[in-house]
């Protein structure tokens, strides 16, 4: 598997830390796996994995994530899977919830803190 260069970040408030979202697979192959890492900003190293999810290649679900978005505390950090699955990450405890909500597989727009 080949590593893709992430397309989407979230700098935190302080600019010491990155968030990306990473994708390893072949573009138009039949399995991937995205990650959601968090890099130190001074050093350009990755700290720790907060995400990791596995996917099948589906038309409902993209090979990319699609968004990420801090809460305004820098506690949380909300991660929408194209669409399809959405997740709230505590980082302090490198912790992912998968959120039960009624825009699964719709506009993560309807999604609030």
């Amino acid at each position: 598997m080949s590593e893709v260069v992430p397309r989407e970040f979230v700098l935190n408030a302080n600019g010491t830390r990155l968030y990306a979202m990473v994708l390893q697979g072949e573009e138009g192959g039949s399995f991937a796996t995205k990650r959601v890492v968090e890099f130190d900003v001074a050093t350009g190293r990755q700290r720790r994995t907060l995400l990791q999810v596995s996917h099948g290649y589906s038309l409902t679900i993209p090979w990319r994530m699609s968004s990420l978005a801090l809460d305004p505390s820098g506690r949380l950090l909300l991660v929408g899977d194209a669409g399809a699955d959405f997740y709230r990450i505590d980082l302090g405890a490198a912790r992912a919830t998968r959120l039960p909500t009624t825009v699964h597989r719709g506009n993560p727009l309807g999604l609030a803190w």
